[in-house]
């Protein structure tokens, strides 16, 4: 499902909200420059859209099974297309680029239709690093660019972004919709996202496939007790409010995770690191909803 605009509150988003709106009625072509899963084609697909021209919305990329299509396209102009988006222009080989280039030297203006072109860099770098045919360049560079801006700049966007995946990923999966608790949102809000959006929307699709009791509950291999005990000190210093006794549990159901976890799940060790009796730490295993065996 395609996001219906360029979520966020945050400055830069709704800079980059105010491009779109301004590029969408504009007859130019459009190189836009961001980190892997940012959000580009979204972005490129949301100028689509935004526009009055008649006509599909194509996308060629690199990853595609075979490079007919993109043969087919290059050597010859696709009919009644008003978008024509090329992803990830880096990963094109050179010969698909000079293709490229020639298709955009040949291009018909009218009807206008407009070229996007997508990179993680910008041009003058994926040129000096050999990855960009000056000839296209050449051809490309007084595009309008829009840089879309890394989460790490946008994050108090990030439970605007949660809530949504977790709405239309219930959505398409026809399930109730689910609740996050105020430190999982806090958790997601400061950990770092190296992919962007892209990781974001896939861990948010899983954990609302996995979560059980109409509750969102992280995975295992996002939890770190280092960042949660950091994030409550830091709560603390700035004299921010935050849910004690919440912030407490999640770090409670982390360490008795990895404890079993690092014993095989033999309760009786776990419960001798953990300085419990066996009958409080199947209570907490109860309370936490803590397999008492390892998954299968």
């Amino acid at each position: 499902m395609m996001e219906i605009s360029f979520i966020g509150k945050s400055t830069a988003a709704k800079r980059l909200q105010k491009e779109i709106q301004r590029l969408a009625k504009l007859q130019k072509h459009v190189f836009i420059r961001g980190d892997k899963g940012t959000g580009k084609t979204t972005v490129a697909s949301l100028l689509h859209s935004g526009s009055t021209r008649e006509g599909k919305l194509v996308i060629v990329s690199p990853a595609a099974a075979t490079g007919e299509e993109v043969k087919l396209f290059f050597e010859k102009e696709s009919k009644n297309v008003a978008t024509l988006i090329v992803q990830d222009i880096q990963d094109f080989s050179f010969l698909y680029q000079a293709k490229f280039d020639r298709f955009l030297k040949n291009v018909q203006q009218k009807p206008f239709m407009q070229v996007i072109v997508t990179a993680n860099s910008d041009l003058q770098q994926l040129r000096n690093e050999r990855k960009l045919l000056s000839e296209l360049y050449d051809s490309i560079h007084h595009f309008e660019e829009v840089v879309v801006p890394p989460l790490r700049e946008r994050r108090e966007d990030i439970p605007l972004l949660v809530e949504h995946f977790i709405q239309s990923s219930c959505e398409s999966m026809n399930m109730q919709l689910k609740a996050i608790d105020v430190n999982v949102l806090d958790f997601l809000a400061r950990r770092e996202w190296a992919g962007n959006v892209a990781e974001l929307k896939s861990v948010i699709e899983t954990t609302v496939l996995t979560s059980r009791d109409g509750m969102i509950e992280l995975p295992e291999s996002l939890v770190n007790e280092q960042v949660q005990l950091d994030s409550m000190v830091k709560n603390i210093r700035q004299k921010k409010a935050f849910s004690f006794d919440g912030s407490l549990s999640n770090l409670e159901k982390t360490l008795i995770q990895k404890t079993l976890d690092a014993v095989d799940y033999n309760q009786t060790r776990a419960a001798e690191i953990l300085n419990l009796s066996e009958a409080n730490l199947r209570y907490r295993l109860r309370k936490f909803h803590i397999l008492a065996s390892r998954k299968k």
